[in-house]
């Protein structure tokens, strides 16, 4: 196959991978630095890209978008259309390569836009086979204002009591610690 798309740098490709047991595919992700070499982010499964020829490959296909990086856009674009498990995966992995785009993603609690790695993901469901997914992506500081100071459990800050800190309800950690 003869390929006819250049990445260009800073560039960000999203294609669909090889799934895990149970899923046929899965996002994946690839990243073109400001040098335009290739990084590969994520390659899972049998259609994981662990090279720049196997990503060219695939890179003109239907389910391949590419995400150029060079304008807060584009980054933009990119957190609201990648699923938040993966948006906080690939910032992570981008972190700990030290590639130097920040990933922003706008904070479900506060609407503050921030760094995806100053960020979790809430709200685990499951979306068919083995994959689960969240539902809020929440910043640092709502997270840790929402956190349940004796169990750990973030619930949110409306569902913490004033007074211990502790989670709210009837089988809150408020109400099992003897308070009222």
């Amino acid at each position: 196959m003869t390929t006819t798309t250049k990445v260009k740098p800073n560039s960000i490709v999203q294609y669909r991978g090889g799934g895990q047991d149970g899923c046929f595919w899965e996002w994946n992700y690839a990243y073109y630095n400001k040098k335009g070499e290739f990084i590969n982010i994520i390659a899972t499964g049998y259609k994981g890209c662990t090279t720049e020829e196997q990503l060219l490959e695939v890179v003109d296909d239907d389910f391949t978008d590419i995400f150029e990086l060079d304008t807060d856009g584009e980054i933009e674009r990119f957190g609201k259309l990648t699923p938040i498990s993966h948006l906080l995966a690939v910032g992570f992995k981008m972190d700990e390569l030290e590639i130097e785009v920040k990933l922003t993603a706008v904070c479900d609690v506060c609407g503050a836009t921030v760094n995806v790695v100053e960020c979790s993901g809430e709200g685990q469901h499951g979306v068919g086979g083995i994959v689960s997914e969240c539902d809020e992506i929440i910043c640092n500081d709502c997270h840790c204002s929402g956190t349940c100071a004796y169990c750990g459990e973030y619930c949110g800050s409306e569902e913490l009591h004033e007074d211990t800190g502790y989670c709210k309800g009837e089988y809150g950690c408020h109400k099992r610690h003897g308070h009222k």
